[in-house]
């Protein structure tokens, strides 16, 4: 038996699927309305071609005015639920119950009383509820569907006199701002149109038509760059196909460029808008370069940046080496893809690179410019980007600058050797071989790097006799691959000289005061022994502090001991040295015997104390003689000369008729010789008076005799007369220039007839042969020193001054000329160097072109005495002892040794 109670809930939800039909329905005529709104819409806009805004309009209230009609009618009529009686009854059909016992067994319900439940309960149970909702209604939409039906004819309708109708413009519902052409009976399309064109180009555009043909067409649209709109007829070549060709295309304006809009009008329609990108021309913003050289080439990177701008940039120059490599890393004002080279205007290479950088390997020379390639394919207009040349690998040089040219040496003199190389690109190996008499005695080959390099060394000349000749061969490799390039040799040669002949060559470059400069030093610190010795001695204190002072200075007197026996030669240079050697050792000695008897002295021993004074002094005094002599007959050589003046004014006065033109160029070569004559003769006035201040505290009796010689030229006027007369030649009076030349010959004879040797020394450790010998020498060279140092072209004073010369210089010493050869002896020449006044402090005159090497040798001015860069002047050759004892002195007085000599005058 069916409860009464499920027929209720039966009740409901078969109110509930009525429900969901109606709504269903509704939905379904909405839908249909919709359909046929939009459809008059799609036709209205299809033959009226409304604008993107009407459309838009048009769209929204053809979409939603039909739906929001029906809704709210809907909603007003209140037929959006069923009613209880029209549940009911719907129900009653669904289950077959004819005689409504379904409507009284809820009436029965709904009444009070068992009488009224019991007969609900037997009417329920007539009620077949299986087949209720099975029955019920599914839908009720399809009269709302069949609605549409008139749509769906509409289209077609539409379709068959409109064509296309629906195509065209139904695409406007979902995109109503999009690019839609009108609809018209003829339809046009682009046929492949480009998506890109380049200035320059004239782009070719296809049109094709369908439906109903069009009688014309034109191609309407903007391009930038152009101020009027473009209009161009498309001319038909085909019944469905249209073409135009466009003008050449202006670049964009600007650089990231800018886009066509083009579009084909005609027969009431057009076609979409096509919109032509304009690609820019891409132009250059910035172009690095970098030149590697090859590995072998020890060279920097080579530099350089090309900037872009309207003028074309001026193309970097430079020189690469074979197998060079060439970097260019570019910008542009677009993505670049390719360079295009073309060298000496030849065919243009297409270089593709990535990443903005290019590298090209062994760039063959020549001029080069350049295109860039965007990405797209365009191409830039062409620039001058580089001029390159073939740089050639130059071959080494090697020069020997020690000895500074071929030279002279003695058997066991130690040379200063110095080669230097070079290189453009880089130095590979330096060898250098000595031979004597063509024969190889040592070879040597040393590793170099960089372009600049040298070997510094010393060649000791053992196992050589006069006679033979030393070669030393230099030769230099570069990097070159395989194997470099070998330059051309360097050679030195040193003829091998016995020492006599070395003494003869040294003497003649030397000046009268080298025997005591050579000794000087040594006197000079053997009397400050003496002093330092007898100071010891005599100092209050404790023996022990006093027995170590006389310790420490009698270390210092075997030092000096040991440089005077260094300085013995089997030949010496002056006669007198052995004497002056064997002198200085006794002296020694005894100061030797002195120390270790603790400095007790008696009176004799004291006075003995002052020994090496009393040398120097002989030296001193032997010196001042020396120059005395040549002073003497340097005299009577300027008497000669102003005689033979005279004589040569006495011809041309003996003249009676007026001289010639050959007397007044003899007048005037003899007024120039006079005036030489006259320079000299006050030269030697300033040496002979020097000369007398020198002399005086030994000689004063010879001294007297100089300052009287050189008060008469003052006071009686021989260089005024001089003047006089060469002042009377030169104007043509040769009688009155013969009177003056006269008195002044006359006066100089009488001066030079006045003059003597300069005595002897008194001193009594030399022999008087010896001495004669090396008075002999000093005055000999102290005569080059007179009579040389002229200028050249006065030189030897066409026999007015005795083949002497013009001028005199003070203390020059011999002058070698220039390129003079070096010479390299066995004992250290620097100490005889630059003691003189006139000296440079190069034991020559000044402008000499002979100088002291570290190891006392004279040789040539070489770069390291003409200003070479400090780093390398001197390096690696040991100072010579003369030298290393001046540094060494010097420390003595810095740290305050009382025993170190004092500094050298400024």
């Amino acid at each position: 038996m069916t409860d009464p109670r499920h027929l209720a809930e039966l009740v409901d939800r078969t109110a509930a699927a009525l429900t969901r039909w109606r709504l269903a329905r509704m939905l379904a005529w909405c839908l249909a309305a919709l359909s046929l709104a939009l459809l008059t819409g799609v036709t209205l806009d299809g033959l009226l071609a409304f604008g993107d805004w009407p459309r838009l309009l048009m769209v929204l209230a053809l979409s939603g005015a039909p739906p929001v009609v029906l809704a709210a009618w809907w909603w007003r009529s209140g037929r959006r639920a069923p009613e209880a009686e029209e549940v009911r009854r719907a129900a009653e059909r669904a289950a077959g119950d004819e005689l409504r016992a379904l409507t009284a067994t809820l009436e029965l319900c709904a009444m009070p009383g068992a009488l009224a439940r019991s007969g609900a309960m037997r009417l329920a149970g007539t009620v077949d509820t299986a087949a209720l909702l099975a029955h019920l209604p599914r839908g009720g939409a399809r009269g709302a569907l069949l609605a549409g039906i008139p749509a769906l004819v509409l289209a077609l309708g539409l379709e068959i006199p409109f064509p296309g109708l629906l195509s065209a413009v139904l695409p406007r519902l979902f995109d109503p701002f999009g690019d839609h052409p009108p609809y018209s009976a003829t339809q046009l399309y682009w046929v492949r149109p480009p998506v890109s064109a380049r200035p320059g180009e004239a782009p070719r555009l296809l049109v094709r038509t369908s439906g109903a043909q069009a009688r014309e067409l034109w191609l309407v649209g903007s391009i930038p760059g152009l101020r009027a709109p473009v209009r161009v007829p498309l001319v038909q070549d085909d019944p469905e196909r249209w073409v135009a060709t466009l003008a050449p295309l202006p670049a964009p304006p600007r650089a990231e460029g800018m886009v066509a809009v083009l579009w084909a009008e005609g027969a009431g329609t057009r076609t979409t808008r096509l919109h032509l990108r304009l690609d820019p021309v891409p132009q250059l913003r910035a172009c690095a370069l970098r030149l590697h050289a090859p590995a072998y080439a020890r060279l920097d990177d080579q530099l350089a940046t090309l900037a872009g701008g309207a003028t074309a940039p001026a193309p970097v120059q430079w020189a690469a080496l074979p197998g060079s490599r060439l970097e260019l890393a570019l910008t542009a004002n677009r993505e670049l893809c390719a360079l295009w080279l073309v060298r000496d205007r030849g065919p243009a290479q297409r270089q593709p690179f990535s990443a903005g950088t290019l590298v090209l390997d062994d760039p063959a020379p020549g001029r080069y410019e350049a295109m860039l390639e965007a990405v797209d394919g365009v191409r830039g207009d062409a620039f001058p980007l580089l001029v390159l040349a073939r740089r050639i690998d130059q071959s080494p040089t090697v020069t020997i600058t020690q000895p500074p040219s071929d030279g002279i040496a003695t058997p066991g003199a130690t040379v200063p050797l110095v080669i230097e190389a070079g290189d453009d690109l880089g130095l590979a190996s330096l060898s250098w071989q000595l031979l004597v008499d063509g024969q190889v005695r040592e070879q040597h080959t040393d590793l170099l790097g960089g372009t600049g390099d040298a070997y510094r060394g010393q060649l000791r000349l053992s196992g050589v006799a006069p006679g033979q000749q030393v070669r030393v061969v230099a030769v230099a490799r570069d990097t070159l691959p395989p194997a470099g390039q070998l330059s051309a040799p360097a050679v030195r040669t040193l003829t091998i000289i016995p020492l006599s002949q070395y003494n003869d060559l040294v003497l003649d470059q030397l000046s009268q005061q080298a025997l005591l400069g050579k000794y000087a030093p040594q006197l000079d610190r053997l009397a400050e022994l003496e002093r330092q010795s007898a100071l010891a001695a005599s100092a209050p204190g404790e023996e022990s502090a006093r027995q170590q002072r006389l310790a420490a200075l009698a270390a210092a007197t075997r030092e000096l001991k040991q440089e005077v026996a260094e300085l013995a030669r089997p030949e010496p240079l002056f006669a007198l040295e052995p004497d002056l050697q064997q002198a200085i050792a006794k002296r020694i000695a005894e100061l030797e015997r002195e120390q270790r008897a603790g400095g007790q002295a008696d009176a004799q021993q004291r006075a003995a104390q002052q020994r090496a004074a009393q040398l120097r002094g002989d030296l001193e005094e032997l010196t001042a003689r020396a120059e005395a002599d040549a002073l003497a007959a340097r005299l009577e050589e300027l008497a000669t000369a102003q005689e033979d003046i005279a004589r040569e004014l006495r011809d041309l006065a003996s003249r009676a008729a007026a001289p010639s033109d050959a007397d007044r160029a003899r007048l005037h070569a003899v007024a120039e010789r006079q005036r030489q004559l006259n320079q000299a003769l006050s030269e030697w006035r300033q040496l002979a008076a020097e000369s007398a201040r020198l002399v005086a505290p030994r000689d004063g009796e010879l001294a007297h005799r100089l300052d009287a010689q050189c008060r008469v030229l003052g006071e009686e006027g021989a260089g005024r007369l001089g003047e006089e007369s060469a002042r009377l030649a030169r104007s043509g009076n040769a009688p009155a220039a013969k009177v003056q030349a006269e008195q002044e010959a006359t006066l100089l004879r009488a001066l030079a007839g006045r003059s003597s040797d300069g005595g002897s020394c008194r001193n009594g450790w030399c022999t008087s042969d010896h001495l004669g010998r090396c008075r002999s020498q000093l005055a000999r060279m102290a005569r080059l020193g007179l009579g040389r140092g002229g200028s050249p072209d006065s030189a030897g004073g066409g026999g007015a001054l005795g083949g002497f010369g013009s001028g005199a210089l003070v203390r020059s010493g011999g002058n070698p000329a220039s390129g003079a050869m070096p010479l390299y002896g066995p004992e250290p020449l620097a100490t005889l160097a630059g003691t003189h006044p006139g000296g440079a402090g190069n034991g020559t005159g000044g402008g000499a072109a002979v100088v002291r090497s570290g190891d006392g040798s004279l040789q040539a001015p070489t770069p390291y005495t003409a200003g070479t860069r400090a780093s390398r002047a001197g390096r690696g050759v040991p100072l010579g002892p003369g030298e290393q004892r001046l540094v060494d002195d010097y420390y003595r007085r810095l740290d305050g040794d009382a025993l170190a000599p004092p500094a050298p005058p400024a």
